[in-house]
């Protein structure tokens, strides 16, 4: 399997009722842009990332190499910020992978179930067999890869 596989179940936003919407929405605007795969961890196995970047606009993530769109749901207010990836055209499509994230300045984390029945991680260890991936972005500025 290549890194495109992994990359497109990793991203996407909308979060949903009791006023979170709002916050959900400013959150997914800070998403926008093109982001790289810097590193990806598949069940405790370290991925070369290949030059893989994803484009995301509004709640939708598309990848550069493929035709695959995910799109995202996200939840910044609890302490362990969540965010879902739901597969709407491609290899993914009508699948839901749970994950959390750390978005910081131009740095994003996900870590995310890359089975629906492991549940939603806890934390961001990504051990052998533990049904998880674990993805660092690095966004692309202006000028740059």
């Amino acid at each position: 399997m290549n890194a495109g596989f992994f990359i497109l179940v990793s991203v996407g936003f909308i979060a949903g009722g009791n006023g979170k919407d709002e916050a959900a929405d400013t959150e997914i605007k800070r998403f926008e842009g093109d982001w790289k795969l810097i590193a990806l961890v598949h069940d405790g196995k370290g991925i070369e990332p290949g030059a893989n970047v994803l484009k995301i606009r509004g709640d939708r993530i598309t990848e550069k190499s493929n035709e695959d769109i995910t799109r995202i749901t996200v939840n910044p207010g609890k302490k362990l910020k969540e965010i879902n990836l739901i597969g709407v055209e491609g290899r993914h499509k009508g699948e839901t992978m749970p994950g959390v994230y750390i978005r910081d300045g131009d740095l994003l984390v996900i870590c995310h179930a890359h089975l629906s029945d492991k549940g939603r991680p806890t934390d961001f260890a990504c051990a052998p067999e533990s049904g998880r991936r674990l993805l660092v972005f690095q966004r692309v500025r202006a000028g740059k890869d």
